[in-house]
This record gives structure tokens, C-alpha cells and sequence, in this order.
């Protein structure tokens, strides 16, 4: 019974670590298309500074490569 149990609650977490992850995801591509369409330079940045993601406006006005 405790391995069916235990079996029953990892496809569980299994499930919301899926649905988790979608939502990332599609919250990750809304960013990308909004910091693609704003005018302003955005550039976004881990805790260290290290430089993740900067949009075409950022590009440009800084004069980087993506």
C-alpha cells in the first residue's frame, strides 16, 4: 500500500512540475515579445550583474551584438 501511495504522489508532483514549467515558459516568451516591441533599451540582469536578456532598443543605444 505505502508503494502505490508513494508511486500515486511522485506522478503527482511529476504532474505539477509539468504544469509548473509551462507556465514559466510562456511567461518567458511574453516577456521576450514585450521587451522586442518597447521602445526603451531594457536589459535584464542576474544578482552578480551578469547580463541575461537586452531588447533591440538596448542594442542599439549601447551598441552591443546579441
Amino acid at each position: 500500500m505505502d508503494l502505490k501511495n508513494s508511486k500515486m504522489q511522485l506522478e503527482e508532483t511529476n504532474r505539477e512540475l509539468i504544469r509548473s514549467n509551462v507556465e514559466l515558459e510562456q511567461r518567458r516568451l511574453n516577456m521576450e515579445i514585450v521587451f522586442a516591441n518597447v521602445a526603451a533599451g531594457v536589459i535584464s540582469a542576474d544578482a552578480a550583474g551578469k547580463i541575461l536578456t537586452f531588447n533591440k532598443s538596448a542594442e542599439k543605444m549601447l551598441n552591443l551584438k546579441g
